[in-house]
């Protein structure tokens, strides 16, 4: 650790990412009819190609009108929750390096374009859900879509792999192994080509690394 105003850091955002993490639970559609592989709706939605991809927010009918809704909901609390889980990868990266080399650097650069990546992804997904209230087509979305869900899935994974490399050069193996396979399980769902079952083994790794290193940022708090 650099400093105790680090560690503080690292708390702050840990805190917060695990706070509104566990918030997106309960304010997310947590069920819906979707394509094979995929149980989560947001990251369906999120890893979506084609208007097939997305027909359980399609309609007018009732239930694609509730799923759309509270995805919404999920999408407004998604405008704050990549600052405070980007700055806390940042924050965890900063702290377990002993100089800035080139390494760090990278990890230091990825975790701040994850931000922009995320919100511009927010805004297509925005997008969509705004042109299927009007019934209107969104097919020519879906390229932007998948270029900045990409984008940020991609710098996620830098950060977190840069990361891994720091507490293995540390040897501490276990929150190693955590920051690596959050990012080993994003590479392998791009080389799956968006997969369902890949996603969403992604997504639980992923899940794993932010409540894990959430929890771990609480106590740090206690021994203040």
């Amino acid at each position: 650790m650099r400093s105790k105003f680090t560690k503080k850091i690292i708390v702050f955002f840990g805190f917060l990412t695990l706070f509104l993490s566990l918030i997106g639970i309960f304010v997310y559609p947590s069920q819906a009819a979707l394509n094979k592989g995929f149980r989560t709706p947001i990251i369906a939605f999120e890893f979506a190609k084609s208007a097939d991809d997305i027909k359980f927010i399609t309609g007018n009918e009732e239930e694609p009108k509730k799923i759309r809704s509270e995805m919404r909901a999920g999408q407004k609390l998604d405008i704050l929750f990549p600052f405070f889980y980007a700055g806390l990868i940042f924050s965890l990266i900063y702290s377990e390096s002993k100089k800035i080399n080139l390494l760090v650097l990278v990890g230091l650069v990825a975790s701040s374009i994850i931000i922009p990546f995320d919100l511009y992804e927010n805004y297509i997904l925005d997008q969509i859900l705004f042109r299927l209230d009007s019934l209107k087509d969104v097919s020519d979305l879906f390229p932007q879509l998948e270029v900045a869900t990409w984008w940020k899935w991609g710098a996620i994974a830098i950060a977190t792999f840069v990361l891994s490399l720091e507490f293995f050069i540390k040897k501490q193996w276990f929150n190693g192994l955590i920051s690596f396979f959050a990012g080993a399980s994003i590479l392998c769902t791009w080389i799956s080509g968006s997969n369902g079952y890949v996603a969403e083994i992604m997504m639980g790794f992923v899940s794993l690394f932010f409540v894990y290193f959430g929890i771990r940022s609480l106590i740090l708090y206690r021994k203040f």
